[in-house]
C-alpha cells in the first residue's frame, strides 16, 4: 500500500469520525428536545389534573347553588300561596250590566283565582263614580266583602280612576300578588313596573296586550257571563 492510499484512508476516517461527532450532536439535540417536551407534557398533564379538579369542584358547588335556588323557589312559591292576592277592579272600565248579579259576578272571580291562588286570601278592591253602578248591585259588592272606593270625577276625565288605581297600586307594602280587573291599555306600563319588582300579575280582562307583561290572564267574558 503506497503512501497516497494510507494518506486518502486516514482523510475518510477523519470524515468519518466528524460525520459521527455531527450525528451524536444531533442526537443530543434530540434528546434534549425530547426531555424538553416530556416536561412540557408532563406540565400539561398537572394542568389538565388541576383543571379537572377545578371543574369538578365548581360542578359541586353548582350543585349546592342549584339546591339552594330550588330551595328558595320552594320557600317563594310557599309565600305565594299563602300571600294575599289584591284584585283592582275598575268598574267604569268593566262595569256590571243591570241585568247582571253583583254576587254572582263576584263569586266567578274568586272560583276562577282560586284555580290558581288556592289557599291565597283574596281582597277586591272596587273603583268607581256615582252612576257607573246600580245602588243594588253596590250593597251586593259590599256584602260581599268588596272594598268600595268611591271616585269622585266632576270633570270627567277618563284617566281619574286609573289614576286612583295607580296610586293603590304602589301603596301596598310588598304586596304578593297583583289582579287587574280592566281593559284600559293605558295601566301597561304599571303593570310592567310591578312585574320588574318581582310581584305575581295577573289581569281579568279581553285586552291581549296585557299577556306581555303578566303571568296569567282571565277572560272576563268568562267572569260576566
Amino acid at each position: 500500500m503506497n503512501e497516497y492510499h494510507i494518506l486518502n484512508i486516514n482523510d475518510r476516517n477523519e470524515l468519518l469520525i466528524e460525520e459521527i461527532k455531527c450525528l451524536q450532536f444531533k442526537i443530543d439535540e434530540l434528546k434534549k428536545k425530547l426531555n424538553y417536551q416530556k416536561i412540557e407534557l408532563n406540565n400539561i398533564l398537572k394542568l389538565e389534573n388541576t383543571c379537572n379538579e377545578i371543574i369538578d369542584e365548581l360542578k359541586k358547588k353548582m350543585e349546592i347553588i342549584t339546591e339552594e335556588i330550588d330551595r328558595i323557589n320552594n320557600l317563594l312559591m310557599k309565600l305565594k300561596q299563602s300571600g294575599t292576592v289584591y284584585i283592582y277592579w275598575d268598574i267604569e272600565n268593566m262595569p256590571i250590566k243591570r241585568s247582571k248579579d253583583a254576587k254572582k259576578i263576584v263569586s266567578n272571580i274568586y272560583s276562577e283565582v282560586k284555580k290558581k291562588y288556592v289557599n291565597n286570601k283574596i281582597v277586591i278592591n272596587c273603583y268607581f263614580e256615582k252612576n257607573s253602578i246600580s245602588q243594588e248591585n253596590m250593597i251586593k259588592l259590599n256584602d260581599c266583602g268588596c272594598q268600595l272606593n268611591y271616585v269622585p270625577n266632576p270633570s270627567k276625565k277618563k284617566e281619574r280612576a286609573d289614576m286612583v288605581i295607580i296610586r293603590d297600586f304602589f301603596d301596598i307594602e310588598s304586596p304578593d300578588i297583583v289582579g287587574l280587573i280592566s281593559s284600559d291599555g293605558d295601566f301597561v306600563p304599571y303593570l310592567k313596573k310591578l312585574k320588574d319588582r318581582g310581584i305575581d300579575v295577573f289581569a281579568i280582562t279581553n285586552n291581549i296586550r296585557y299577556g306581555e307583561f303578566i303571568s296569567d290572564i282571565i277572560k272576563w267574558s268568562s267572569i260576566n257571563s
